[in-house]
């Protein structure tokens, strides 16, 4: 059983002169300065032929045994000239809470323990994740505006 709550979604877009220099950098922002728990990157296609890159990064917080704060960040680099790596990059960054409970037993698969958790989750547990939910929403900010700041200032045109 789990239970997800997004908390906001950004986006910004970005010219650079060199879109291999900023996305290191980046996985370097992300794995440093904000002291995540864990920052995993899902997926990185780059499509040669039509010049287009695409990552997603994923970073973790967690914040008790059962929840986790995650930051998904897509990184859209379309490639404007690419002898020298200028490129224009696009950042859309998601927010969201992500409790998740065990399900190891068969007990805890079971019907009845699905209603117990559910009602706990609701009286008990849920005012933990509000205040989580206002944690996650500052730390996409943040690590947007991080992120987005880093590449104005590298970015081509000003």
């Amino acid at each position: 059983m789990y239970v997800e709550e997004e908390v906001n979604r950004k986006t910004s877009t970005v010219d650079v002169d060199d879109w291999e220099r900023a996305y290191s950098e980046i996985k370097n922002i992300l794995e440093n300065r904000f002291f995540f728990h864990r920052v995993q990157e899902e997926k990185f296609r780059h499509h040669k032929g039509r010049g287009i890159i695409v990552s997603k990064i994923n970073c973790f917080r967690e914040m008790d045994d059962f929840t986790t704060v995650e930051i998904s960040i897509v990184l859209t680099i379309e490639e404007t000239d690419p002898e020298t790596g200028a490129a224009s990059i696009t950042l859309d960054t998601k927010g969201e809470v992500v409790t998740r409970y065990p399900e190891e037993t068969a007990f805890q698969r079971s019907v009845i323990y699905f209603a117990i958790r559910s009602i706990w989750d609701k009286i008990v547990y849920g005012w933990a994740r509000g205040k989580w939910k206002d944690e996650a929403e500052q730390l996409m900010i943040d690590v947007h505006s991080e992120v987005r700041g880093f590449l104005n200032s590298i970015e081509t045109h000003r």
